[in-house]
């Protein structure tokens, strides 16, 4: 998605400035948001507003996560910032 967002304004995809490393105890959250990262909820007329909760909740549940309540408030934290920018805030 990050790439999509800068392909669009026409600029190299900054992934060594804006991306963090990856540490063990998010690996979970970045697995499952790159699962339902395209599961948005879209706006009337508009772009995309929230990631659906209940995708979530199934691609935990799926891929096997253990601490579903941290992963979820992890990936709800990935889904603000990544629907944020790609919103222009």
């Amino acid at each position: 998605m990050c790439a999509k967002i800068h392909g669009k304004r026409g600029e190299e995809t900054p992934c060594d400035e804006c991306t963090p490393p990856l540490l063990p105890e998010n690996a979970d959250a970045v697995t499952i948001w790159s699962i339902v990262q395209d599961q948005v909820i879209l706006a009337p007329m508009g772009g995309p507003v929230a990631v659906n909760q209940l995708a979530i909740h199934e691609a935990m549940a799926l891929y096997g996560v253990q601490d579903k309540r941290d992963c979820f408030k992890k990936v709800l934290l990935l889904s603000r910032e990544f629907i944020g920018e790609s919103n222009g805030n």
